[in-house]
């Protein structure tokens, strides 16, 4: 984004499914989606942890939002219905619910 862009925190909520484990550049998404949400504001993820694809950028998932900014307030986890996975109670998708602070970093953080 840039200085111009009319978009910059004008939304108020934001969910993606598991989708940006196809995407080589996932940092970017979230300073795109930190930037363009208001101070306070919600954002759902869910996450392929890499058992699934067996992807080595698995911590990029859940380390971009952070990095970007935002605060991590829970984290979910579920679970295949069947298969050695489900038998093994390994999580398959993990799901992180991350807040937009209200002020700046270098002022005291508050959440709604």
């Amino acid at each position: 984004m840039n200085d111009q862009d009319t978009n910059a925190e004008t939304i108020d909520a934001g969910f993606h499914p598991a989708s940006n484990c196809w995407v080589r550049e996932v940092k970017l998404i979230f300073r795109e989606c930190f930037c363009i949400l208001r101070k306070g504001s919600l954002f759902l993820g869910n996450y392929d942890p890499g058992i699934n694809y067996v992807l080595d950028d698995a911590e990029k998932q859940i380390g971009g939002p952070l990095e970007a900014g935002f605060v991590l307030t829970d984290l979910f986890e579920d679970y295949n219905e069947d298969g050695r996975l489900a038998e093994c109670r390994v999580p398959s998708f993990v799901a992180a619910r991350v807040v937009k602070p209200q002020k700046k970093e270098s002022e005291k953080l508050i959440m709604t």
